[in-house]
């Protein structure tokens, strides 16, 4: 079952960090974070040309078409907290979206992704979160 999910997860195995140190981390971590100057390249946060109100249907749509479950907003709307029950195991994970405007006019968009359950979670976390990206990124080309 382990090495079935790990590879439903279809994640980056041959880029940096490593082989090695990706195993190690799907397996005894059960957290996602975006952030700047990330270690896994897939995790790096994204920004986008658009103002913060402006990106917040777009991140909402992206939500409702992942068939996430947005539970709370806070923040003035510009944090999300969602939840997502996993594919393989049923589990219920956390999703925390969060909205930051730059000096620019730009949006940061950085995601937490989090296992209620279990040590590891086999990449299921940076699954949510490149789900997220590509619906969201899907969205944005066709408007």
């Amino acid at each position: 079952m382990t090495v079935c999910a790990l590879l439903q997860n279809d994640l980056s195995w041959r880029q940096s960090p490593g082989f090695v140190e990706r195993l190690s981390n799907y397996l005894f971590n059960n957290v996602a974070e975006t952030k700047v100057g990330a270690s896994y390249p897939e995790l790096e946060t994204r920004v986008y040309s658009l103002e913060k109100s402006a990106l917040k249907e777009h991140v909402e749509y992206a939500v409702n078409e992942l068939g996430w479950k947005i539970q709370k907003s806070f923040d003035g709307g510009n944090t999300l907290h969602a939840t997502v029950t996993t594919p393989m195991f049923k589990f219920m994970d956390d999703i925390e979206i969060t909205l930051e405007a730059d000096a620019g006019n730009n949006t940061h968009v950085q995601l937490k992704a989090a296992s209620r359950v279990g040590k590891g979670d086999l990449g299921t976390n940076t699954r949510h979160i490149l789900n997220f990206y590509q619906t969201l990124d899907d969205r944005l080309t066709t408007i």
